[in-house]
């Protein structure tokens, strides 16, 4: 494959996953074909879009998952004593359990959307066996 068309594919697939299908991939590739410095360009806006939207994703796991560990601390250390604090501290860990299943589900989301659908199918198939 030629260097050009590489960056081609490589702005296509970043383009897609950033903004989604439709008329930016319609226009990456004409300005791929027409103007490889603009293509590069957007190439390198689309994974800093990219890199930006991981970072936010990390965090946002990040926090949900710290808060379990201190709630797992407590119940470990503290909650055999004190009922109410059990309690409290179970209800704080299934709300973010749900956070984190609603993170997923956005991010499968995303992906299968990127992929043309075919990502739920493979899970799918997963599933079945």
């Amino acid at each position: 494959m030629s260097a050009g068309r590489a960056l081609a594919v490589a702005c296509l697939a970043a383009t897609a996953v950033a903004s989604g299908f439709g008329i930016a991939v319609a226009v990456m590739a004409r300005r791929t074909l027409t103007e490889p410095a603009a293509a590069r360009e957007d190439l390198e806006d689309s994974l800093r879009r990219l890199a930006e939207q991981v970072r936010q994703l990390d965090h946002d796991l990040r926090t949900p998952i710290g808060t379990v560990e201190a709630a797992l601390e407590i119940l470990r250390t503290s909650a055999e004593r004190d009922p109410a604090l059990r309690d409290e501290t179970l209800q704080l860990m299934s709300r973010q359990v749900a956070r984190l299943k609603a993170l997923v589900h956005g991010v499968h989301a995303l992906a299968t959307d990127v992929a043309g659908g075919d990502m739920a199918s493979k899970q799918d198939r997963e599933n079945a066996s």
